[in-house]
């Protein structure tokens, strides 16, 4: 367990650091933009990048949190048995198409380093671009563990397609 807190602690630290990024650079661009008339051509750029990062680890954060977006339309107005065949269905079907995201991006990342073009900041554009199918793959994993969880009947009761792959987090 002590390995779980100091991962969550890593993502959030991860994640808080690139929001602070963005929301600096942001500002620093405006400021230099409305103050000064100028601005700095590679700060955009990043901001697009650190923006697509972000949302990827945070998706993965979320999906192995347990705190994807779902919609329950029937909820709780099914029998607790076919309430685990759905979410683990539902699991299965998520890990799937996050897996074809994984291949596809990967795809894409190896074109990229075949090209050799660089980007922001002088950066290859295939790494850049690599948390596509990283982010991807993560989230299969998960998806494809919380479905093994639910069909044993292990997941959260009373959910449909939104168990976590990991045991729910203590406050303490």
């Amino acid at each position: 367990m002590k390995i779980s807190r100091l991962v969550n602690h890593l993502e959030a630290a991860l994640l808080a650091l690139l929001l602070l990024g963005l929301v600096a650079l942001s500002g620093l661009q405006i400021v230099l933009r409305n103050g000064f008339d100028e601005g700095l051509v590679w700060i955009d750029p990043l901001l697009r990048l650190a923006v697509l990062w972000l949302g990827l680890l945070g998706a993965v954060a979320a999906a192995r949190r347990g705190k994807n977006i779902q919609i329950d339309l029937l909820g709780q107005a099914i029998p607790a048995g076919l309430r685990r065949v759905i979410g683990a269905v539902t699991q299965l079907t998520a890990a799937v198409v996050c897996g074809l995201l994984c291949w596809h991006g990967t795809r894409m990342v190896l074109l990229e380093a075949e090209f050799g073009d660089t980007g922001v900041l002088g950066l290859p554009i295939w790494l850049q671009q690599s948390i596509i199918p990283a982010a991807f793959g993560l989230m299969a994993l998960i998806y494809l563990a919380a479905s093994v969880v639910e069909a044993a009947g292990k997941g959260r009761s009373g959910q449909t397609g939104n168990t976590p792959a990991t045991a729910p987090e203590s406050s303490s």
